[in-house]
């Protein structure tokens, strides 16, 4: 007999389990438990574990990632947004949630084992770093933006800056608490 259950639901769920333990540690065991289905449901459903968890990173491609640019991009002053955008992430990250970036932590995690994930989740960040190019060159153009910056550099630059922060707030408590003091460093690269 076919389990019934709202896909949209599991997602959401099991995009949660693999943001927090990763791919490699979050077992069928885990699976089962959390998203209350059977280990047929799961592989009727998305065939196996690694279809269930590229379902769940494109879930968070359109949930986290998509906001992320929509953030981005809602501010008219470039500068302004892309320091907004830092804020909200150095908040979420130190208050609400350690688990760093699933995007993040999947091509970390599948760059060698699983390259059709990893180049999935490269393909969401690229995307974040066209928004930040697109911004950026708004920003050049209003002077609030030094125009003098190679804007793809700097768009290269801030995701890198982005990326090393989701991997520094999974580390301890002590590397949580100080990554807001790298907001001055942020507003300095865009002067």
């Amino acid at each position: 007999m076919k389990t019934k259950f709202d896909e949209q639901v599991i997602l959401d769920k099991a995009m949660l389990l693999f943001w927090k333990y990763g791919f490699q540690h979050c077992s069928m065991a885990i699976l089962k438990k959390e998203l209350g289905l059977s280990a047929s449901s799961i592989y009727h459903a998305w065939g196996n574990k690694d279809g269930l968890f590229q379902k769940s990173v494109e879930q968070y491609g359109k949930k986290v990632t998509n906001l992320l640019i929509r953030k981005l991009k809602k501010e008219e002053d470039g500068y302004k947004s892309i320091v907004d955008l830092f804020r909200f992430v150095i908040e979420f990250h130190t208050t609400q949630n350690d688990w760093g970036c699933l995007n993040t932590n999947t091509i970390a995690e599948m760059r060698g084992n699983n390259s059709k994930l990893a180049s999935f989740s490269l393909g969401l960040s690229i995307h974040l770093e066209e928004a930040f190019l697109e911004v950026i060159k708004r920003g050049q153009k209003q002077k609030t933006i030094n125009p003098k910056h190679d804007p793809e550099i700097l768009a290269s630059f801030l995701m890198t800056v982005l990326f090393g922060l989701q991997v520094r707030v999974k580390a301890n408590e002590k590397i949580r608490s100080t990554v807001g003091r790298i907001m001055p460093q942020i507003e300095l690269s865009l002067k």
